[in-house]
């Protein structure tokens, strides 16, 4: 074994179990020792005893445990065990997004501060009306620029009438 452990290591055992063939036979003694090498593996991450100078060890140890909780040949105390690991990285990283009831409860919050704060609540409606309309306008003008040379056809029919130009306006915001 490794003096120190590196997201390398993880990454390796994790292509290794991965990549195993159905041929490949795991019998019971190779998964009880496959299990105990995840098992130091986590006991490593937990007390932040690894190599972590690339900065991969938190995604190679997360994918590790998914690979891993998903063989066949371990037992299901050994499988609900990874599973656990795996929800507490999860909940303890800061990489990971909030869950959508907790981003609705966020939501529900924000309104009530506002309310709270009463005349200031008013001011800011009208502010995302005024962004929301001039959002519209600049996206035009970049999506001709991304069509390159269709661009400059474009250009000539709307110095030519600009009455035109206005009117497919009003369409687009209908549709909006």
């Amino acid at each position: 074994p490794p003096k120190t452990l590196r997201a390398e290591h993880l990454f390796k055992l994790n292509e290794a179990v991965f990549n195993l063939s159905e041929e490949d036979a795991v019998d019971t003694p190779l998964a009880y020792k496959l299990f105990q090498a995840v098992e130091r593996i986590h006991k490593s991450y937990c007390t932040e005893k690894y190599d972590n100078t690339d900065s991969n060890f938190f995604y190679d140890y997360l994918a590790l445990l998914g690979t891993m909780q998903n063989q066949h040949f371990f037992s299901q105390k050994q499988t609900e065990s990874m599973l656990r690991w795996i929800k507490e990285v999860v909940d303890g990283s800061d990489m990971v997004a909030p869950s959508p009831l907790e981003a609705e409860k966020d939501i529900r919050k924000k309104p009530a501060k506002q309310e709270a704060k009463g005349a200031k609540a008013a001011p800011e409606e009208p502010k995302s009306k005024k962004s929301k309309a001039k959002s519209k306008e600049p996206e035009k003008p970049a999506k001709q620029e991304a069509k390159g040379a269709k661009a400059a056809p474009e250009e000539p029919k709307s110095k030519k009438s600009k009455a035109k130009s206005k009117e497919p306006e009003k369409p687009a915001k209908q549709e909006a």
